[in-house]
């Protein structure tokens, strides 16, 4: 695995302490966006946090928020004893969702990303009661006999 130069990384982040943005949130929109382009490969280890907040003149909690803010998202990953590394499967590859056609009516978007059991799910209305007064200690049913439907008519 080859380990980026911490003024390598101070080349590609640029920080602004005139921005409104936080410098941690600099930081990690910088680097985010690097490893995104390839500017940052995966499997790269990148600098310690006390390398990093030297080379960029910050604090090193300004780096510790941005880097384990990046580890939270999958990102980066850290290695104990080892370091931090690119991750080799980024987040923006595995979360993608297939966009539904704009065409289709809005009934069939739904159920088009709900499982079968979730379809059968959303035909079942319970509010209010239409079949008899409900069975008394059913978990996760309210005492719908005492809510006021007259007046939220």
């Amino acid at each position: 695995m080859s380990r980026i130069a911490s003024s390598l990384v101070s080349a590609l982040v640029a920080l602004d302490s005139a921005s409104p943005d936080p410098l941690h949130r600099q930081l990690y929109l910088k680097l985010q966006n690097a490893i995104l382009t390839g500017r940052i490969s995966p499997g790269a280890q990148i600098p310690s946090s006390r390398e990093l907040a030297r080379e960029l003149n910050v604090a090193r909690n300004t780096v510790l928020n941005a880097v384990e803010q990046l580890i939270a998202e999958g990102y980066l990953q850290g290695e104990h004893g080892s370091g931090t590394y690119v991750n080799r499967t980024l987040p923006d590859d595995t979360i993608r969702v297939p966009r539904l056609q704009a065409t289709t009516p809005q009934k069939t978007r739904i159920h088009a990303s709900l499982s079968l059991r979730s379809r059968g799910l959303t035909t079942i209305s319970t509010f209010p009661p239409s079949a008899g007064q409900p069975k008394p200690f059913q978990p996760a049913v309210p005492a719908v006999d005492a809510f006021p439907f007259h007046l939220w008519a």
